[in-house]
C-alpha cells in the first residue's frame, strides 16, 4: 500500500487496534498473576538486568529471549551500520534535536498524548521518563551491531522487544484507572498506544530529528537521510508496528507524516503545554546554573513555528514570547552561552545528566559516550 494514499478509514480503523501478537501473552497474565507477580513483571520490562517472576505464564520472557527475529527484505542492515557510526560522531546533536524538537512536537499530538498525561508507571513525569528511556535505549540500539538479530539478539533488539511489551501494561493501566485523572479513558481517543500512534511516533522522532539537525547546520547527506530513517524503520519494526504503515524511503516518510499530522496535531492539544514544560523542567535539572534558560531558547530555535505557538513555548530570554527564533544570530543575541553549549562541554552536561538518572527500580545500566562523539562536539 502507497503512503500517499493510506485513506482516512484504514489510519481510522488502526486506532482500535493495538499489538495482536503481544497483548494477548500481556492479558493472559494479568488473568493469573498476583500483585506482587506484575510489579515483579514490570520490574523485568523496564530493567536492564531484573529476573522474569516466577509462577506467570512464560510467554513473554520466550518472545523477548528465545522467539528468533527475522527481519524482512526491505532491512538494509549495511545502512544500519552506517547510521550507528554517524550517532557515535554526531550523536550528541542528534538527541538534542530529539528531546527539543521531535519529541515536543510530537506532543502536539494530542490522542497520543492522553497517554502520557494519564499514566502514573512514570513516577517522576512521563515526559522526562520517556526521554530518559528513550536516549538509554538509543545508545544500546546505536552500539555496534545493536539491532543485530543473529547468531543472537543483540541487547537493543531485547530492549526493544520488552518496551514493546511493557506498552501492554501501560495500555490497561490507563484503561482500567479512571481515578488517575479523574475521568475515564474516551473511546475517542482511540485504544491507548494505537497502530495509528505508534507509526505517527517513530516518523514524527525521526523525521523532526532531521529535521532539527539540517537547522544546526550538520553536515547530513541525502544518503544518510535515508540510513537513518532505516534505522528508525527497523525500531517501528521491533515494536510491532503494522507494516503497511512502515514508510518505504524518506519522501514516504514525509506523505506519512503530512498526512498523520494532519488528522492527530490539534489546535489545542489537550495536556500538551504541560508535558511540554515536564520536559523543560527535566532538561533544566541536568543543566549547569548559567544554562538553565537555554531550553526554552533552543527549542524556539529548532521547533517549526505553528508547534511553537501549539504547545505554548515559553519565551526564550530576551524574546517576545510570540515567534520561533528564525537564524543562529537571533539565538546567539538572546543566549550569549549557546557557543559554550554547542562546542563546549555543556551538551556533554546534559548527555551525562541523561546517563546518570536512576530509573524507576535503578537498575539501568549505564552508557558509554564514545570519543568520537565527544570530539565532534568541540570541533563542529
Amino acid at each position: 500500500m502507497s503512503l500517499s494514499r493510506l485513506s482516512d478509514a484504514f489510519l481510522d480503523s488502526l486506532r482500535e487496534v493495538t499489538d495482536p501478537q503481544i497483548q494477548p501473552l500481556y492479558d493472559e497474565v494479568v488473568r493469573v498473576a498476583t500483585p506482587a507477580q506484575l510489579k515483579a513483571l514490570n520490574r523485568y520490562l523496564q530493567s536492564h538486568n531484573a529476573p522474569y517472576p516466577e509462577g506467570i505464564p512464560d510467554d513473554i520472557r520466550v518472545f523477548i529471549e528465545e522467539t528468533p527475529v527475522t527481519y524482512p527484505d526491505w532491512v538494509d542492515l549495511e545502512a544500519i551500520d552506517r547510521a550507528q557510526d554517524r550517532f557515535r560522531v554526531w550523536g550528541a546533536f542528534g538527541i538534542l534535536c530529539l528531546i527539543m524538537k521531535a519529541v515536543p512536537q510530537f506532543l502536539a499530538a494530542a490522542n497520543a498524548a492522553q497517554v502520557f498525561v494519564r499514566a502514573d508507571s512514570f513516577a517522576l513525569g512521563s515526559v522526562p521518563r520517556l526521554v530518559i528511556e528513550t536516549i538509554h535505549l538509543l545508545f544500546r540500539i546505536m552500539a555496534g551491531g545493536g539491532l543485530n538479530v543473529t547468531p543472537q539478539k543483540a541487547p537493543g533488539v531485547v530492549s526493544l522487544q520488552k518496551l514493546r511489551a511493557h506498552h501492554c501494561a501501560i495500555r490497561r493501566e490507563v484503561i482500567e484507572n479512571p481515578a488517575l485523572k479523574g475521568t475515564p479513558w474516551d473511546p475517542a481517543w482511540g485504544a491507548p498506544i494505537n497502530q495509528e500512534d505508534v507509526a505517527l511516533g517513530i516518523v514524527a522522532l525521526s523525521l523532526f530529528t532531521i529535521d532539527g539537525l539540517e537547522i544546526l547546520d550538520v553536515p547530513t547527506s541525502a544518503q544518510e537521510k535515508e540510513d537513518s530513517l532505516m534505522l528508525w524503520r527497523v525500531i517501528g519494526f521491533l515494536l510491532g508496528q503494522d507494516e503497511r504503515t512502515i514508510p518505504t524511503s524518506l519522501d514516504d516518510g514525509r506523505q506519512l507524516l503530512a498526512h498523520m499530522g494532519k488528522r492527530q496535531f490539534k489546535d489545542k492539544p489537550e495536556g500538551g503545554a504541560g508535558l511540554l514544560n515536564q520536559l523543560l523542567n527535566a532538561i533544566k535539572f541536568v543543566l549547569p546554573e548559567k544554562l538553565k534558560d537555554f531550553p526554552a531558547a533552543m527549542m524556539r530555535y529548532l521547533m517549526d513555528p505553528d508547534f511553537v505557538e501549539l504547545l505554548k513555548v515559553p519565551p526564550a530570554a530576551s524574546g517576545d514570547g510570540k515567534q520561533a527564533l528564525t537564524s543562529a544570530t537571533q539565538l546567539s543575541a538572546l543566549f550569549p552561552h549557546l557557543e559554550d553549549f554547542l562546542t563546549g562541554d555543556a551538551l556533554f552536561a546534559l548527555i551525562r545528566g541523561i546517563r546518570d538518572t536512576k530509573d524507576r527500580h535503578g537498575e539501568r545500566k549505564a552508557f558509554e559516550i564514545p570519543e568520537q562523539m565527544l570530539f565532534s562536539s568541540h570541533t563542529a
